[in-house]
């Protein structure tokens, strides 16, 4: 029989912070994509201003936006990840305290 590793509390607390932080991480990706679609038209305007052809700024609307999906899908599973990893050591801090 293997022994599992003693998880302390500061530990579990360290890998919640850890989730909570990842939450807001994503969070705030998930607005700044939001905020350049909500702003396509403007975006699109300025790049043409610019001397971009129309269908340059449309390319480079379509990276920026396309980085920010990218982005926030690598955060999204980046959160899973760290929720997952809470949710083990919660268990298994749960499961070694003694019976009562």
């Amino acid at each position: 029989m293997t022994m599992s590793k003693h998880i302390t509390e500061t530990e579990l607390n360290l890998a919640l912070e850890a989730w909570y932080t990842a939450r807001e991480t994503t969070l705030r990706e998930q607005v700044a994509w939001g905020n350049v679609l909500q702003n396509h038209k403007s975006l699109i305007q300025s790049l043409r201003d610019n001397g971009h052809s129309w269908e340059h700024a449309e390319r480079e609307f379509d990276q920026i936006s396309k980085g920010h999906a990218e982005a926030l899908l690598a955060h999204w599973r980046n959160m899973d990840r760290l929720c997952a990893e809470y949710q083990a050591l919660r268990k298994q801090f749960l499961d070694q305290r003694p019976s009562r």
